[in-house]
């Protein structure tokens, strides 16, 4: 009896994921290709909010983290001390920014007014338009693969079509310049970017290890030295390289 219940219940599992599955497919192969601000936002909120949550929001996490591996970003961000001395906090303002772009259509007003006060903040250092570009390119890039990776599907172009549109939307916002005009254009990008600026320096070592703190502070103390070699695993070679992270 208990048998045939465990597998009622997973075969009824596995006829609901079909099912949705199936929905999805027809959503994405029926709707056009996103054409302004409020269509991208269709695409993207369910892609980030509802078929990858979990591997969306990382990826975005982990994609700024991946960003103060460029002695140039993580210079700047060393000066002001907020990634040393106000870990928490700096990383907790810059997520609730974050999600106003994310959980609103970017020509809503709380998505311009945190799209204001970024740029007001950013206003106050100096910063290139390559740095720019890179961060956003992270932004667009990053959770496309990590669902390649790690998601029960692959992305569909035209949800890497949509993340490309709207986070290039947001970039011409916050005075961005020379952005790629197409996804596959900002990957390139992204990639070679990498190669040339991620290196190592030691703003990047002390900017990686308050923040690698920060992520492992939610453990108990006596998980924390067991667990963080699980995030220099997340980390390719060069990102480890250029953060002084042992190989795992």
């Amino acid at each position: 009896m208990i048998l045939l219940l465990i597998a009622t219940a997973v075969a009824g599992y596995t006829a609901l994921i079909y099912l949705l599955r199936r929905r999805h497919d027809e959503f994405l192969d029926n709707t056009p290709y996103p054409k302004n601000a409020a269509e991208c936002h269709q695409f993207t909120s369910r892609y980030i909010y509802s078929d990858f949550n979990f591997i969306a929001v990382k990826s975005l996490e982990f994609g700024l983290f991946k960003t103060y591996a460029i002695p140039s970003i993580s210079k700047v961000l060393y000066s002001t001390r907020e990634l040393v001395d106000r870990v928490g906090r700096r990383y907790d303002d810059t997520d609730l920014l974050i999600r106003e772009f994310l959980e609103h259509d970017p020509a809503a007003p709380r998505a311009e007014a945190a799209i204001d006060r970024m740029n007001y903040i950013h206003s106050q250092y100096k910063i290139s338009n390559e740095d720019y570009l890179y961060v956003l390119s992270v932004f667009i890039v990053e959770p496309i693969r990590w669902v390649e990776r790690y998601g029960f599907r692959n992305p569909h172009d035209k949800e890497r079509y949509a993340m490309h549109l709207r986070w290039k939307i947001i970039g011409e916002k916050m005075g961005i310049k020379d952005i790629p005009e197409s996804y596959a254009e900002t990957e390139r990008y992204l990639d070679a970017f990498e190669e040339k600026n991620m290196v190592y320096a030691e703003s990047n070592v002390i900017v990686g290890n308050s923040t690698t703190a920060l992520f492992l502070s939610i453990l108990p103390v006596t998980l924390r030295p067991f667990c963080k070699p699980a995030i220099y695993t997340l980390c390719p070679s060069r990102l480890r390289e250029a953060m002084g992270f042992p190989d795992p």
